[in-house]
């Protein structure tokens, strides 16, 4: 599931909700679809993923990947040598 989310979250990222698309994917890959529907209807971790991404915004984050490396910011997918020269 979280390949099938990655290859293909332009389909869902800018959706106000994506539940059904989730739904369809999860099932599209045999997934047991009523296991998902109820984890994913239960909102389990809906209020610890809504922290972090309050505490990401707060911090600066405006998307993923998003690194602090010594307090400075490194946002994107970035080759090591970008990394390295935070770390320097």
């Amino acid at each position: 599931m979280h390949d099938t989310l990655f290859a293909k979250q332009e389909e869902w990222s800018g959706l106000q909700d994506p539940t059904a698309t989730f739904k369809q994917l999860a099932g599209g890959l045999g997934v047991d679809q009523a296991q998902f529907d109820s984890c994913l209807d239960g909102g389990k971790y809906a209020e610890k993923v809504q922290a972090d991404a309050q505490e990401g915004a707060a911090a600066g984050v405006g998307g993923t990947p998003y690194f602090f490396i010594n307090d400075i910011p490194l946002s994107g997918a970035q080759p090591f040598s970008a990394f390295q020269t935070q770390i320097d």
